[in-house]
Order: structure tokens, then sequence, then C-alpha cells
């Protein structure tokens, strides 16, 4: 955005690189945060990995088991998970259809280009 105002944002549809085809994935950024909306109509492990970026996770619709360091929870509708910079995660979508929202600083420049 380079530091311009818009009142209005649309959500670019995108692919996302560990899910493919299993997920439609939407993204909106601005100077220092990502958002990106999921949705997921097929079960799939996202296998595990770790970005820079501090995420939070929040669950809309459905369930998934969710690995960050050594800790697993389930999340449901409403839950929500920080995962810091840097930190190995994984998840297994358990109930579809899953949608969740995260938000990621710095901006996901990956998810952009």
């Amino acid at each position: 955005m380079n530091g311009k105002i818009k009142n209005i944002l649309e959500w670019k549809k995108t692919k996302h690189p560990l899910l493919k085809e299993y997920a439609l994935m939407e993204i909106v950024s601005g100077n220092s945060i990502t958002m990106c909306r999921y949705k997921i109509k097929e079960k799939v492990k996202l296998s595990a990995h770790s970005h820079p970026h501090e995420q939070i996770a929040y669950v809309i619709k459905g369930r998934m088991k969710m690995r960050i360091g050594e800790i697993e929870n389930i999340l449901g509708p409403g839950d929500v998970k920080i995962i810091p910079g840097n930190m190995e995660h994984s998840a297994e979508i358990l109930e579809t259809p899953f949608e969740e929202i995260d938000v990621f600083n710095p901006v996901r420049e990956d998810f952009i280009n």
C-alpha cells in the first residue's frame, strides 16, 4: 500500500504454498500486517514449518489439531492461538468445512508475491 490509505480493500485470491489446491486462501495486506482467510473443504494436514512472522490464528468454523512446538491443542469455532515467529508448528484439519482467519506481522511478502 506504500503508506496510502484506502477505505475498502478487496480480498485477493491466491494459493497457500503448503495447502495448495486444498484451500481457498484470500489475503489483504497493510503496511505492517497481512490478514488471510482460509476456506478448506477436505481434511488435510499442514506439515511442520516455521516463518519469521508472528501469527494469530482464529477459527471460524470446523475443528483442527494444532501443534506449536511441543504443545498440541484441538481448536474449534471461536478459539484463538498465537504462534511466535520462528516457532515450528503444524496443523491437521479434523472437521470440515473449515474456516480460519490468520493475521501475520510483519507483512507476508511471500503470500503477496
